[in-house]
């Protein structure tokens, strides 16, 4: 009787796992389903962060979890900046991700100073360095608030924020989150990860399903800064920190870093580190 019991067991095993991965798979897409339904306000509140940022009063993360944050505001003087990195004014939805990801790099620049986050490290690399160390949670609601301002200074045509994204047990992955946008014509989401690098290096922006297939950057090799139109005040400090930043990542989302090619449309992270470039 006990050997009947084991064989019919064994024997269902493969019916049971593939079960098990339908199941899975069903779970993920109802998950993606329902998170582009929501607002990306309703992801701050579980950590207490003001989910309506504005120009003049907004909030962001400056401790692992969000455990801590600080309250900031953005001049005239540094709104103008962040406008001049949509100029010219972006003619495809591509381009206009270009623009966001060094717009999002741009912000951490500002805010660096003075929330203290300015010596954040790639990853977790740093959370033992006694700096404000940023984990991708904070990274997440700090992009989030980054991508919001963005909207509201009507900078974004092509793109909306949309709703963060996780990656986790459902992809076979150790946890992770990033912040997102979508795509306004074909509602394709896109990733716009700040985790991997340090504080003020572009995020990477791939494809919402290629971020979940495990996308992780060349994290040797962080992208070029490139400033359009007004030049940053201590841009040359900023250079020299940046050009220092490639120490690998302690990840908290694997411990292996999958291929790195890039979908159509994605904003490419492994282009050499180097000085603050000026575009022509």
């Amino acid at each position: 009787m006990h050997r009947k019991f084991t064989k019919a067991l064994t024997n269902s095993l493969p019916i049971v796992k593939s079960l098990l991965g339908v199941s899975l798979a069903v779970g993920a897409l109802l998950l993606s389903g329902c998170a582009t339904q929501q607002k990306v306000s309703n992801y701050f509140q579980p950590y207490q962060l003001n989910a309506a940022p504005k120009l003049s009063k907004f909030e962001v993360c400056i401790s692992m979890g969000c455990t801590k944050r600080t309250t900031l505001t953005l001049s005239e003087a540094e709104q103008a900046q962040i406008k001049s990195q949509f100029e010219p004014a972006p003619a495809t939805a591509e381009d206009e991700r270009e623009d966001i990801s060094q717009a999002v790099a741009l912000l951490e620049r500002i805010n660096g100073p003075k929330a203290e986050t300015q010596f954040d490290a790639p990853g977790n690399s740093g959370i033992f360095s006694g700096n404000h160390q940023l984990d991708c949670v904070a990274e997440t609601l700090n992009t989030s608030v980054a991508l919001m301002l963005m909207d509201q200074m009507g900078l974004l045509h092509f793109n909306r924020p949309a709703y963060p994204a996780h990656r986790g047990l459902l992809q076979l992955l150790g946890p992770h989150n990033a912040a997102t946008i979508e795509d306004v014509a074909t509602h394709q989401r896109y990733v716009v990860d700040s985790w991997f690098y340090a504080n003020g290096v572009p995020a990477t922006v791939v494809t919402l399903e290629s971020w979940h297939d495990g996308f992780y950057p060349d994290i040797d090799h962080p992208p070029a800064v490139v400033s359009h139109g007004i030049e940053e005040e201590g841009s040359a400090s900023q250079s020299a920190m940046l050009g220092s930043q490639s120490e690998a990542v302690n990840a908290d989302s694997q411990t292996s870093a999958p291929s790195t090619s890039l979908p159509a449309g994605s904003v490419s992270s492994a282009a050499a580190a180097g000085p603050v470039l000026q575009a022509q």
